[in-house]
């Protein structure tokens, strides 16, 4: 199977940041492209929707980039129960690959908010990859070159970072 289209579900935490390093790190690796999607939840019904959308699509097209500078991206936002709206655009948009952060609740918190990637993972029609922890970049880069602040993270479009050292 050849991966064309990689799908990152982003809600700008941590683990979406990790699975953004993923899905980074398999396009590069396949040539294929990222889409990176955000979904406005809940669904707002006021008449400022669109202005809403536009505003959401401004701050993920200029807080996100692939970790790989040079892969072939796209962003999407869309309004609604993120878990049923991550899988429709998936099957919609012909997605080979979903990778997607996870908390990793357990318990009470589990069963009072749920999983989005555990619908998911039972929905959809491609395979899954949950990244289940944030990452470290001090694990990534050497502490020497470890990122000091939120906006000198690699990735960051004001920063372009060779994962591969070509």
């Amino acid at each position: 199977m050849k991966l064309n289209r990689i799908l990152c579900p982003i809600d700008y935490s941590l683990y979406s940041e990790a699975a953004n390093y993923y899905a980074s790190m398999f396009a590069d690796a396949v040539d294929a492209e990222i889409i990176f999607l955000n979904v406005a939840d809940p669904p707002r019904k006021d008449i400022a929707t669109e202005n809403a959308l536009d505003d959401a699509y401004m701050e993920l097209s200029t807080k996100v980039r692939p970790f790989v500078p040079e892969l072939r991206h796209q962003f999407e936002v869309r309004n609604g129960n993120p878990a049923n709206v991550i899988v429709e655009f998936a099957n919609n948009q012909h997605v080979d690959l979903i990778v997607m952060g996870t908390h990793g609740r357990t318990g009470t918190s589990h069963m009072l908010h749920g999983s989005v990637c555990e619908k998911v993972l039972r929905m959809a029609n491609c395979p899954v990859m949950a990244v289940k922890s944030s990452l470290d970049f001090n694990w990534i880069f050497p502490v020497e070159q470890s990122p000091a602040t939120d906006e000198e993270k690699p990735g960051a479009p004001s920063q372009s970072v060779d994962l591969k050292g070509k």
